[in-house]
């Protein structure tokens, strides 16, 4: 299952603890599989997102989803560090693949831990289904769908679900 979120300001990834998660690479990610049913691995889960920075000249920058993102887009490993970005003009689109290895069907949530991010669209792409959600502080509070200060993102996989 393929996660991305496109931003136009700073943006911090983090996951709730004791929550699970999973999804799909992009090709051409450099990014290892993160197992949402592995508490260890969601500890570690910046070691598993990449990102990429698209400046207005960039064809990423224009991209509305996905599925328009060139083929040959360069991902970049995130290493285990927070994404940090400035305010600028560039588009950002963050990566993230999971699985569910787990005997069950598993619910988590990803939190952005920045709530003043003007616009921020989360897609969770698997074989059966895209869902998106966008949300921002340029939107209604209510499109965040959980009342809380920050952004939480609903990921939810299937036994064996990727």
């Amino acid at each position: 299952m393929l996660l991305y979120l496109r931003t136009f300001t700073v943006l911090a990834l983090a996951v709730l603890s004791g929550m699970p998660m999973t999804l799909e690479a992009h090709p051409g990610s450099p990014c290892p599989v993160l197992d949402a049913s592995d508490a260890a691995q969601r500890e570690r889960l910046m070691n598993h997102v990449c990102f990429h920075a698209a400046a207005p000249d960039d064809p990423a920058h224009r991209a509305a989803s996905p599925d328009e993102l060139p083929a040959s887009m360069e991902w970049q490993e995130a290493r285990g560090h927070d994404l940090v970005f400035t305010h600028t003009d560039s588009v950002y689109w963050v990566h993230l693949h999971l699985t569910n290895s787990g005997a069950s069907q598993g619910f988590w949530y990803l939190k952005l831990n920045y709530p003043l991010l003007d616009e921020v669209t989360f897609w969770q792409t698997g074989a059966e289904r895209t869902t998106s959600l966008t949300t921002g502080d340029q939107y209604p509070f209510l499109s965040r769908g959980i009342d809380y200060r920050y952004f939480l993102l609903p990921v939810t996989l299937n036994t064996g679900e990727s």
